[in-house]
């Protein structure tokens, strides 16, 4: 396995856990948030709210997740260090 691509697989392993670790983190938040908010709601919200909560935490964490690539891609030059995940194909000559 070359440098390339171990730096690639490490690098997709760390993205994929600290994807999963926003994911959590940002779901605790909203469910603090819906909790603080309670009052406001009737008391079987929360069976509405927690799919709705879930969703939302994966698409923050998406936002996120992708925020800190693109300000890593500016900072560093990924492609000195990594392989590229997707391989363009060539197409086929006439």
């Amino acid at each position: 396995m070359t440098n390339k691509r171990r730096n690639t697989l490490l690098f997709i392993l760390g993205g994929t856990l600290f994807n999963i670790l926003t994911t959590i983190l940002v779901f605790a938040l909203l469910m603090f948030l819906f909790s603080r908010l309670q009052g406001f709601f009737p008391p079987n919200a929360i069976e509405y709210a927690l799919p709705i909560l879930v969703v939302l935490a994966m698409a923050a964490a998406f936002v996120i997740y992708r925020k800190t690539i693109l300000f890593l891609d500016k900072k560093v030059d990924l492609e000195k260090y990594f392989e590229p995940i997707i391989k363009r194909r060539v197409p086929p000559k006439r």
